[in-house]
């Protein structure tokens, strides 16, 4: 039997604002499911849902967000444009 993971991510990123600096962050999110299917545009859904735009937030914290948006997710990768800068939030087993 395969082992099934799932890849989630968007070609749009999602736009926040750094609250140290005050520039726009353009952030990529990759949710990563482990052993079971979950639909494309409804993950995409959630995430828009999880990160409002143009929020003042950390990637840290668009990670434990989005992570808790997904209790099927194992871990949330969000990287900065070029990914220069990469934050995963793993959950607990």
């Amino acid at each position: 039997m395969a082992h099934v993971c799932s890849l989630i991510s968007h070609w749009l990123p999602v736009v926040t604002i750094c609250p140290v600096n005050k520039l726009p962050d353009f952030l990529y999110v990759t949710v990563v499911v482990e052993g079971q299917f979950v639909e494309l545009f409804e993950a995409r859904r959630r995430i828009r849902k999880a990160v409002p735009f143009l929020s003042r937030t950390f990637m840290e914290d668009v990670a434990s967000t989005v992570l808790g948006a997904f209790p099927e997710a194992t871990e949330v990768h969000v990287t900065l444009l070029f990914n220069r800068h990469v934050c995963i939030a793993t959950r607990d087993q």
